[in-house]
This record gives C-alpha cells, structure tokens and sequence, in this order.
C-alpha cells in the first residue's frame, strides 16, 4: 500500500510534468519523496529524480543539485544519481565538477552496470568540449602571456629597498601578478603597491604588515584587482562591527575574525564563500545575505555547531549552499539566544525547516521571514504553532499557504503574533479575513505597490 501510495503519486507528477504543471508536479513529487523516505517503499532515487528535473524546470537548478546528491546517498550504485548530478552540474556552467562526478561514477560503479557505457560517453564527449573551451592560451605559463613577480624577504638578510624595487616594477606596464612572500622587517611598507594600477593579483605574507588604511588604498587604486590576500594586522581588538561587501567575488580565506572579542555585527555580504569563517563567542548578529557557499569536492566542512553560542539575529535572505538544510539545522542547534531569521528567497526544502523546528533550534524565535519559499504551505503554518511559540512577527509573503490555516494560528491561545506579512501570496487572501486578523491586535501591512500603478524595477541588495 505504501509503494502503490509513492508511485501514484510520482505517476500524478510525472503527468504534471508532461503537460507542463511544474508547480503541481512539484508537489506531487515532493510528497512522494516525504512518503518513500519515512515511510519506506517506492523508487526514491527515481522520485528524486523527478524532482531535481522539475526544480530545473522552475530555473532552480540548487534545488535540483541537492536531489540529484540525494540520490547518490540513497544509492551509490544507482547510476541515475550521478547522471542527473552531472546533468545540472553542466547547466549552472559547472563543467569541471561534472566531469570529476562522472569520474567518480566510474570508480564506484560495478563493471556490469547497464549506466556505466552512457557515463563513459557522456564523460569523453563532456571532457573533450571542456578543454576545447578553454582555449590554446591555458597552457602557457604566467610569463609567457602576463607578467608574475614573487619578492621574498628576510629577517637576516639585507633589506628590500621597497620603494626602489616598487619604482622598478612600474617599468613594466604588464605586471599582473605579484606576490611578497617572507618575513620582512617590522619597518616593511607594503603601501607603495597602489601604484601597481594593472595588478590583478596580489598575495602578501601573513608577516607582510600592511595596515587597513594601505588594503582600503589598494582597493581604491589598483581597479584591476580579481583576488588579494592579505592579513590586516591593526584591527583594533574592540572592533564591534565588520561588514564585507563584494558583487560576485570567491574569497578563498574568509576573513579572520575568530581573534575580534567584542565583535558584534559581521556580514559577508555577496560573496562567494568556500569555507565558513571561524565566529566569536561574542558575535550577535550574522548576514550571509546573498552569498553564495561552495564547499570544493573531496574538502570537509568545518564544524559550524559551536560557532557564535550568544547569535540573536542570522540573515540568510538569498543565501546559496548546496546543502543549506543541514547547515540550517547544525548552525541553528545549542542557540538559544536566536530571536531572529530571515530565509527568504532561499532554496530551502520544507522538511529541513521542519527538522529544525522540531528539534527545538527555533522554539526562541520571535521573528521569522519565509517569504519566497517554493514549499512552504499549511503544514508549516501548524508547527510554527507548536514549535514557535514565541513568534511575535511572521513573513509568508509568495508561499502557498492559505488563510485558514493562519486562522488557526491567530486562535491559538499560544499565539503571540503582533504583525502578519502576506504580499503576493499565491492564494491571495480576503479582505474579510484581513480585517479579522486586525480585529485580534495583529498588524497587517499593505502591498507595496497599489492595485492600478506600476511599482519600477528595483535591484535587490544585500541586508545587513
């Protein structure tokens, strides 16, 4: 009965995907998931991979990256999991990963299995266009197509004459990379790199002493820059706020701020991130707001659980990872001093919002923004009254939830809700059902733009 359960409804979303019902092949599938994987019986890895290439088809291609590694856990003998995994590997501009997850297919599959031939094939044809694209000029080395300076210092050594060395570097109009490398004297000045305006990269020591004032200036003047590493040695221990804020740029060593004891505020904010920074005890308030986390193949993720202890604001709006469920549920663990999260725009499945519910990680939450979910629906709405208790300000803005449910919510004896958004809900609700809810104290802010005008364009940006 359980099998027949799980199949008819992959089967109902199989006929939705068919006539082009993403939304409602969505759903079917995902409570076929639900069915398969607590219930037992099914073809879960097929389910999955139903609802990977649905979350394509909405144009969230996360979302489908996680089914497609779900069903790698499900089953490492599978080949359908690793094929999908590929698949929308390629379609986010992924091509290297795809080509190590086909390798990876291959090491681990049995010599027999009927996917082994289609993986061979799609890897050499994937292989081939990989390295067509990157062209004849990858092969040469640093010197041949820009110039690359490497300075090395030291303590016993006579001392670099920085300022005549940086003059001889601006003899050569094409240096793009330079990297000091050593250790120098405490007199060492790295500030006349500014005046290298065409570098595009630049590495210093950590013993390479350049100040905030001369990493701000470097900044300003050298407009070329792709990637700096630096360690700014005078950030003053009494720091309380630090916000980093790029368009799109990989940071390969988050900033240390592990060493900052009176750290309140730190933000991230736009950035492509591969490794979570080390948080103090002091911290208060985090913003990942629209960054973008990727954990490189074959690396272990550092352990998050311990990390900020006295958090009591964590801003996740549009925030990308790969497995951003189970960072939700370990970062949010042993927290009970959180009180405010925003999710909103994340690609984040239902069941893993409802873990950490249930598990008591949000039962101190007095605000919680969902808006932009794809999943979220009634039975949300039901835990929230349950496992929330303390919610004083809810933001369901662009889910399915309906009203009846939220009825249930403002009636609870538990309820402590102060303010209800709700723009652009997918079932919009009645105005009779509004003013009830003012009736009961809540406030109900109005829509943003008026029925009858048009509200222009407006780029979203990082919240702090």
């Amino acid at each position: 009965m359980q099998k027949s359960d799980a199949s008819s409804l992959q089967a109902y979303g199989q006929a939705q995907y068919r006539r082009a019902n993403f939304h409602r092949a969505l759903a079917a599938f995902t409570k076929a998931t639900n069915q398969a994987l607590q219930l037992g019986g099914g073809d879960t890895v097929g389910i999955l991979d139903n609802r990977a290439a649905t979350h394509c088809k909405l144009q969230v291609p996360k979302s489908g990256l996680q089914d497609g590694k779900r069903m790698i856990e499900e089953n490492k003998m599978d080949s359908r999991g690793y094929l999908r995994t590929a698949k929308i590997l390629q379609l986010m501009g992924r091509s290297d990963k795809a080509i190590q997850t086909y390798q990876y297919a291959l090491r681990v599959l049995p010599l027999d299995d009927p996917g082994r031939q289609q993986i061979n094939e799609l890897a050499a044809k994937l292989n081939k266009r990989f390295k067509q694209a990157m062209g004849p000029f990858c092969s040469l080395t640093p010197g041949a197509g820009m110039h690359d300076t490497r300075v090395f210092g030291s303590k016993v050594a006579p001392p670099v004459d920085f300022p005549r060395l940086m003059a001889g570097l601006r003899q050569i109009p094409s240096l793009e990379h330079l990297e000091l490398l050593g250790s120098f004297s405490s007199k060492f000045d790295v500030a006349p790199v500014y005046t290298l305006t065409g570098l595009r990269t630049l590495v210093c020591s950590a013993s390479s002493e350049m100040t905030l004032a001369h990493f701000r200036k470097v900044l300003l003047d050298c407009p070329l820059l792709e990637r700096v590493e630096a360690t700014l040695f005078d950030i003053i221990p009494n720091l309380e706020e630090f916000y980093l804020i790029c368009n799109s740029v990989m940071i390969r060593n988050v900033p240390e701020v592990s060493n900052l004891p009176k750290l309140k505020r730190f933000g991230l904010l736009g950035i492509k991130l591969n490794k979570y920074p080390e948080l103090p005890e002091s911290l208060e308030h985090l913003s990942l707001s629209m960054s973008d986390y990727n954990l490189p193949l074959g690396v272990p993720s550092n352990d998050i659980s311990a990390m900020a202890p006295n958090l009591k604001t964590l801003i996740l709006h549009r925030f990308q990872d790969d497995e951003l469920g189970p960072f939700l549920i370990s970062f949010t663990q042993s927290k009970s001093s959180l009180t405010h999260l925003d999710l909103e725009g994340c690609h984040l499945h239902v069941e893993d919002l409802l873990i950490a519910m249930m598990r008591g990680n949000l039962e101190g939450l007095t605000y919680l923004n969902i808006s932009g979910l794809a999943e979220i629906d009634d039975k949300v709405i039901s835990n929230i009254i349950d496992m929330v208790p303390n919610i004083k300000e809810l933001n369901i803005s662009r889910t399915q939830v309906k009203e009846h449910s939220v009825k249930k919510l403002l009636d609870s004896d538990k309820s402590n809700l102060k303010k209800l958004v709700v723009h652009k809900m997918e079932t919009p609700f009645s105005r009779d059902f509004l003013d009830y809810a003012r009736s009961k104290g809540v406030e109900i802010p109005p829509p943003i733009n008026l029925k009858g005008t048009k509200r222009a364009p407006v780029t979203p940006t990082p919240r702090r």
